[in-house]
């Protein structure tokens, strides 16, 4: 009887999927770029960007995703995120730019020569009037001093270049206060708890929110012996080329310098007149002569 001896079995050679075919080519061709392209800081930024373009006031959740076409868990996450981090508020439903951001327009401004543009002007205001005169911005709850120009003839006042100091108590916390939305200061009033610094200190909410909305309307601030005995601020708006209030000017002085009407009819015209200039030449990117 004879037997049969079992072919050995040929080898089966495996066909690489179209995917593996394709990768490498994939691979090649793609950018260089795409592979260090961060998604969700892309879609971060897209956010800030939808609610910097003036449409709208606010974004529901489903808005922002429809608007950029992105998924609505996506967009849930990037507003939760830019809410915690201070950029955006909510009032449980809609979102709205918060305060915060200012600091990145600033941030801008300065890495496009703002101070450079801003300090001869300033420099120049202090040297007309006699007065230290400087520029802040709101940053949270605070006004941050960003730019100050001493004056020779002066009562000192313990300040500087990053100096904070609460909004309502400042000439210009109120004018940049008064740049809010109705809720957001309304918002910001509620969580406030004002501290008497002087017998002339403004402490009631009613009337500190009186005051603010009547700078925003008059388009100048000025307070007195508030935040110490003796010495007045006064504040213009500064806008940027969208006309947003992005930050204000200020000139402080002794009480006893100016009546409130000599104040008015000579110190303000120039602090406005000065602020104005620096307007301009942020809008024609022009560098003063």
């Amino acid at each position: 009887m004879s037997s049969t001896r079992p072919h050995p079995p040929k080898p089966v050679r495996a066909r690489p999927s179209r995917r593996a075919v394709d990768a490498p080519h994939a691979a090649v061709a793609a950018p260089a770029r795409d592979a260090e392209h961060l998604e969700s800081l892309d879609k971060g930024l897209r956010v800030l960007e939808l609610f910097g373009s003036g449409e709208a006031a606010g974004f529901a959740m489903i808005e922002v995703a429809e608007r950029l076409d992105i998924p609505r868990a996506v967009a849930r996450r990037v507003l939760l995120t830019l809410e915690r981090l201070g950029y955006l508020r909510s009032d449980g439903r809609r979102y709205a730019l918060a305060p915060r951001v200012l600091a990145l327009g600033y941030t801008y401004l300065a890495s496009l020569g703002f101070r450079e543009v801003a300090r001869p002007v300033l420099q120049g205001l202090a040297e007309s009037t006699g007065h230290t005169c400087s520029i802040g911005v709101l940053d949270g709850d605070d006004v941050v001093y960003v730019l100050r120009a001493e004056a020779k003839r002066l009562v000192r006042i313990d300040l500087a270049v990053g100096s904070r100091i609460p909004a309502w108590a400042n000439s210009m916390g109120r004018l940049l206060l008064s740049g809010l939305e109705a809720k957001a200061l309304d918002d910001y009033l509620e969580r406030l708890q004002p501290v008497r610094m002087t017998r002339h200190t403004v402490t009631d909410k009613r009337k500190l929110k009186a005051r603010i909305l009547e700078a925003g309307r008059e388009g100048w601030c000025a307070i007195a012996d508030e935040v110490e005995e003796g010495i007045r601020g006064l504040a213009a708006p500064l806008h940027d080329a969208d006309g947003r209030l992005i930050a204000a000017t200020n000139i402080s002085l002794a009480f006893h310098d100016y009546s409130e009407t000599e104040l008015k009819r000579k110190i303000l015209p120039m602090l406005i007149e000065k602020t104005r200039s620096i307007e301009e030449i942020l809008r024609s990117g022009m560098h003063p002569t």
